[in-house]
């Protein structure tokens, strides 16, 4: 339960609001929460050689209260080794939205043989505007691999109207440059959103799904601040906020 002002039933409250009322009106919320589904995972990391099958590990955040989480999974013997971390720092506000992610994997050994090693940061949010806003993402987004190691890393964001797989307002993505060299790049965008749902989806994952030797690295990251507000009100309406999770 996450909870910015109190709910109509509980006790003093109608006194609060009298009050607020005689001096003005309730600041509205901008941002509505519906549903979210922000997590870190380690979906398949296992070593060439090594006995053991895959290792996976994952958690997700609870409601929408802040988030805080890190997976990291080795898996590993004399033959060769492979690691997966992912981690995100996230919170919701009445009017905002922020995170940051990274995603890393890694593996190498003497021994040939095919390694696995995925790891993923993902933040996806689906809110409501209840009337005319505007928004504006600002961040950082990079990706980066180990120079010609075939390594998959990637930081994607995108902004949809509805549930994802809705209309696609915005999409930005980073992926490593030339020879696996570092791609750091702005994330940014802006503009109006009409009363309704919205779902912001920002991912970094980072897979290795090869031979080796030659050892393998690759990492992703984002960083951003994605901020509404309201273009215009009427007098005298307002919405508090009450969040539950």
């Amino acid at each position: 339960m996450f909870s910015q002002t109190p709910s109509i039933g509980d006790p003093g409250v109608f006194a609060t609001l009298a009050l607020l009322w005689v001096c003005g009106p309730v600041a509205a919320q901008t941002i509505i929460p519906i549903e979210q589904n922000r997590s870190v995972s380690n979906e398949q990391v296992n070593a060439p050689q090594c006995t053991g099958d895959f290792l996976f590990d994952g958690e997700a955040a609870i409601g929408f209260d802040p988030f805080d989480a890190l997976v990291q999974t080795q898996h590993g013997c004399d033959s060769g080794f492979a690691g997966a971390t992912a981690c995100q720092q996230s919170q919701i506000d009445a009017a905002s939205m922020s995170a940051t992610g990274t995603a890393t994997s890694e593996a190498g050994g003497p021994v040939p043989g095919v390694v696995h090693a995925f790891a993923i940061s993902h933040f996806v949010v689906t809110f409501e505007v209840s009337s005319s806003s505007r928004f504006s993402l600002d961040g950082i987004m990079s990706a980066g691999s180990s120079p010609d190691a075939n390594v998959g890393a990637i930081v994607l964001a995108r902004l949809w109207e509805d549930l994802v797989g809705g209309v696609l307002i915005l999409e930005q993505s980073v992926e490593p440059g030339p020879g696996g060299r570092l791609d750091t790049e702005p994330l940014e965008s802006d503009g109006s959103l009409e009363s309704g749902v919205y779902t912001l989806d920002v991912q970094a994952g980072t897979f290795i799904d090869n031979d080796v030797p030659p050892s393998r690295t690759g990492q992703a990251s984002f960083d951003f601040t994605f901020d509404v507000a309201i273009l215009a009100t009427s007098m005298g309406t307002g919405r508090s906020a009450s969040w539950t999770s």
